[in-house]
């Protein structure tokens, strides 16, 4: 009776309390707030807001400079950004993470060896476009999209202050971390590139696709066995 009576339920009216803990939308819950984790956790935010920090940190012929490549981010981001309606629009919402992921690992791993062997700012900044323009392409616009397709509104609020905690802790360590007496930019990117290949497997393993699903099908995606059951049958 529990899970007829959930299901016949408004969503929009649901408590915090029920969308970590109730059987019917806590997996949900908690899928789209470790997704989330990773989503912040491939360092695009470090990239925005410390892109003039690490191009100045770079050593090498100094061809552009710190506020160019800061530029530059920027509107790499702007047109990926307006590619990426069509990614969304055409590919699978799981395809594009795993894919994602697995990429933007690959792009920090490079731009940790280039900036470690040194002398290789194009290939650097190269990078740094590239890995911008995968994310906004993939993770970018997808977390937000599976998470609203997936849970019930409280549960965007508590992926929402993930979100904005992740980005308030990273705002203090990442200055530090980045300073080349601490880790430098090089281990940053290195340790960024190893969460992205997580964030691959977690994708691959833990999320379920949702295209071609219909509203009703995407919400039911992490129900119980019993209530998936019983929404088909409603």
């Amino acid at each position: 009776m529990l899970i007829e009576k959930s299901l016949g339920s408004n969503t929009s009216e649901q408590s915090l309390k029920v969308a970590l803990t109730d059987p019917m939308y806590r997996r949900a819950t908690w899928v789209n707030i470790g997704y989330i984790l990773f989503h912040e956790l491939t360092g695009i935010n470090v990239i925005i807001l410390y892109s003039n920090s690490i191009f100045k940190s770079m050593s090498g012929s100094g061809s552009i400079t710190p506020k160019q490549g800061t530029y530059l981010v920027g509107f790499s981001n702007m047109i990926a950004s307006l590619v990426s309606t069509q990614a969304v629009k055409f590919i699978g919402r799981r395809t594009l993470v795993i894919w994602g992921h697995a990429l933007i690992a690959v792009a920090h791993a490079l731009i940790a060896y280039l900036i470690n062997d040194g002398g290789h700012d194009t290939g650097v900044i190269f990078m740094i476009l590239a890995f911008v323009f995968i994310y906004q392409n993939t993770s970018g616009p997808v977390a937000w999209l599976y998470a609203a397709e997936t849970t019930i509104d409280a549960a965007l609020g508590v992926c929402l202050l993930t979100l904005w905690g992740s980005v308030f802790l990273l705002s203090i360590y990442c200055p530090i971390l980045l300073d080349p007496d601490n880790l430098g930019p090089s281990i940053v990117f290195l340790g960024f590139s190893g969460i992205s290949v997580l964030g691959t497997l977690y994708s691959f393993l833990i999320m379920k696709e949702t295209k071609g699903l219909s509203d009703k099908e995407k919400k039911a995606l992490f129900y119980p066995k019993r209530a998936k059951l019983v929404a088909k049958i409603q």
